[in-house]
């Protein structure tokens, strides 16, 4: 079994209580559809879509390069989460409210699920174990500020 660090939303970890209150976690990456059965090509294209909505309402101006390296990080991200992710495997999520000293553990439970109108609506079940555990005391090695949401440490 493998051992992922799936982290809590947003750089401050704003869902992490949702996701241990709701025996889940999950990731957004500006795609809205249920990811089941889409194809790369449909994830990349939504990502893509809601990308550049979300540029056009900020002011922020469109340079093709970025976008295209954002949609392509976003596209692996989510689909590390369907696809490697898989049932059995440990879930550590760091605990951003604590200033990233503690992490909490678990197990997941379930496939890929899809939870419309859920701001992170993109879900694997979990049975968290232990909400607050050092992060000193595993044995794995990760960069605090790593800038990805999905990663395997072991």
């Amino acid at each position: 079994m493998a051992v992922w660090v799936i982290r809590g939303g947003s750089a401050k970890g704003l869902h992490e209580e949702e996701f241990l209150a709701e025996q889940s976690t999950g990731i957004y990456f500006l795609a809205d559809l249920n990811l089941t059965n889409a194809t790369t090509d449909e994830i990349r294209r939504d990502v893509a879509r809601n990308y550049r909505a979300e540029l056009a309402d900020s002011g922020i101006g469109m340079d093709e390069g970025r976008i295209k390296g954002v949609v392509t990080f976003y596209t692996n991200q989510m689909l590390l989460f369907r696809d490697a992710v898989e049932v059995g495997d440990t879930v550590l999520m760091p605990r951003k409210r604590t200033g990233g000293h503690m992490v909490a553990v678990g197990k997941i439970t379930s496939e890929y699920e899809h939870w419309p109108g859920w701001e992170y609506q993109h879900r694997r079940r979990v049975a968290w174990e232990r909400a607050s555990v050092p992060r000193e005391s595993f044995p794995y090695e990760w960069q605090a500020n790593d800038q990805k949401t999905v990663f395997r440490v072991g």
